[in-house]
């Protein structure tokens, strides 16, 4: 009879939603896209369009709790391995990191300054090591950390970049160079259920309103859960 926060509890509502309306098959895809040509030269910009995949990480990332590594990951060393395979040489322009399929909020208003960051997010549908380009490297904006993440290893992989990472938006009808997909939704809330990976459940969270009212934002994802739960009684 006593009430109690629910806490992380609240991540098996949002699983069990999750896996209704967006299915056991669904998988994040991150995409590379640019204008590449002959040579294998990116005429401007290559864009690095974040699909929701809250476990894209570095080989070295821990997690923010070192008692709770993230696993079933999705690896970003992989990726630049693919854009390497797929012929890039060089980059005219910058490595753009693109985060436009959710809304830019990344953080819920009623998380307190002593828990954001620290315990969960920012929360971005283009998120690299959980917003960190390197074991002592914070990043401020996500998004951009995201891309300079990827630009070092492009380098490391001796693909020259003119100019340093950046946010923006991918220019409509831009080419598919190379992507990568997620482990299966399963794989993906195995993680969040078993570290209590709170961004993983706010990106989650998100997707379901983007796939229930094409609306990636939290509150719409609130709502999708919301209707779910009425709808199974």
């Amino acid at each position: 009879t006593v009430p109690l926060r629910p806490a992380s509890n609240v991540k098996l509502i949002t699983a069990a939603v999750a896996l209704e309306v967006l299915g056991p098959e669904f998988v994040y895809t991150t995409s590379i896209k640019g204008d590449m040509n002959a040579a294998g030269v990116v005429e401007g910009n290559l864009y690095f369009v974040g699909g929701g995949d809250p476990v894209l990480n570095s080989t070295w990332w821990q997690g923010p709790n070192k008692n709770y590594p993230p696993f079933n990951r999705t690896s970003i060393e992989a990726l630049a391995d693919s854009i390497q395979a797929a012929g890039v040489t060089a980059i005219t322009g910058s490595v753009v990191g693109d985060a436009s399929r959710y809304d830019n909020e990344q953080y819920p208003p009623s998380w307190s300054n002593d828990v954001r960051f620290v315990d969960g997010g920012p929360v971005s549908a283009l998120l690299v090591n959980d917003s960190r380009e390197s074991v002592t490297k914070a990043s401020s904006d996500p998004v951009a950390g995201a891309a300079a993440v990827l630009t070092a290893l492009l380098v490391e992989r001796g693909i020259t970049v003119a100019t340093p990472a950046v946010a923006g938006v991918t220019p409509a009808g831009a080419d598919t160079i190379t992507s990568i997909n997620s482990l299966p939704l399963p794989a993906i809330l195995a993680e969040m259920l078993t570290t209590s990976d709170n961004s993983t459940a706010e990106m989650v969270l998100k997707e379901i309103g983007l796939a229930v009212s094409n609306s990636g934002t939290r509150i719409s994802g609130l709502a999708a859960m919301q209707s779910t739960l009425e709808g199974w009684g």
